[in-house]
């Protein structure tokens, strides 16, 4: 399952090399890595009505988004480990850390037992697991999210969870490398995936 860090050059999809000025200046609006727009985004650039979307998208949920940084990022990186998304979760494990999850938690994310989880996280998790698995949020899980989460943060955790395991499907099925530098899973000794 491992994904090697390999040039863009050996996915399915080859990324956009030299881009119109609207797509560069989309691109430059998007997620990057070292500075350079990520490979994700140079191959949505074939199509850039779809890249201003996932663009737009990830701002409202990102930037302006109901859940809270460190949430965001626990939901991200669990939706990345259960749809098999390495180069998701090695972005997001650069991220986390800013926000507030600490290296032990990343690596308790792609742990299917949530044992050492505070309530409310196991509570998060589980309803993630729950979208990744079912496509749904059981009635339990919601009331019992609900009676600390506003409707607001609800929708977007549904629609983080959405966005990232369609994330998971593009990066998967274009088989997407991961940039240089950007870790892989974490191995059980604590050893990137290489």
């Amino acid at each position: 399952m491992t994904q090697q860090a390999v040039p863009a050059s050996s996915a399915r999809v080859r990324p956009v090399v030299d881009p119109p000025a609207d797509v560069a200046a989309l691109l430059a609006k998007g997620t990057k890595h070292d500075g350079e727009p990520l490979t994700m985004m140079k191959v949505l650039a074939h199509r850039p009505k779809v890249l201003r979307s996932m663009i737009s998208i990830g701002g409202a949920l990102w930037g302006s988004g109901h859940v809270g940084p460190r949430e965001r990022e626990l939901a991200i990186l669990r939706s990345a480990w259960r749809t098999g998304c390495e180069y998701e979760f090695g972005h997001h494990r650069l991220l986390a850390p800013g926000c507030g999850v600490t290296d032990a938690e990343i690596a308790a994310t792609a742990v299917l037992d949530l044992d050492g989880w505070t309530a409310s996280d196991r509570l998060l998790l589980t309803a993630v697991d729950e979208l990744c698995v079912t496509s749904r949020i059981s009635p339990s899980t919601w009331s019992a999210m609900a009676g600390d989460w506003s409707e607001d943060q609800l929708l977007d955790l549904v629609l983080l969870v959405g966005t990232y395991t369609l994330i998971g499907m593009v990066v998967g099925g274009l088989d997407l490398p991961r940039e240089p530098g950007v870790p892989g899973w974490l191995e059980a000794d604590g050893a990137d995936s290489a």
